[in-house]
């Protein structure tokens, strides 16, 4: 199995977050995953909020509908506020299944107290492939 540094730089980020964050449940700790319809029946459902966590660039290039930008950087009790994540649901995405931003993000997410945080790890390439095929 090929790895890319950045594979391995972000597990092990997750590692070192859910550690350090008292997070030391196992898997158990970590968010769940949902398909496609599942995301399909989120978008422009008031309780839930998609979340986008690829680059600036490749969000204002597309996006899932509805979805709102999150990088890592911008983890803060602000966005958190700002989106009511306490209180809603946050589906996370990123740019497809080898990608590791979505899984981070969402450790991040629940390390600060989101506790209904969801992955969706098809990301934007299903999404995108998905809506190609059915002629969106």
């Amino acid at each position: 199995m090929r790895l890319s540094y950045g594979g391995r730089f972000a597990g092990l980020l997750l590692v070192v977050l859910l550690v350090s964050t008292g997070c030391q449940r196992g898997l158990s700790g970590l968010p769940m995953i949902v398909g496609l319809d599942d995301v399909r029946a989120a978008v422009g459902d008031p309780e839930v909020v998609l979340i986008d966590a690829r680059f600036e660039l490749q969000y204002q290039l597309g996006h899932i509908p509805g979805a709102v930008h999150f990088s890592l950087s911008e983890a803060s009790d602000d966005f958190i506020a700002r989106h009511d994540l306490h209180n809603r649901m946050a589906i996370v995405y990123c740019g497809s299944p080898e990608c590791d931003a979505a899984g981070v993000a969402a450790a991040l997410l629940r390390s600060r107290g989101c506790r209904r945080v969801l992955v969706f790890p098809g990301g934007w390439q299903e999404w995108a492939e998905h809506h190609a095929a059915r002629g969106h």
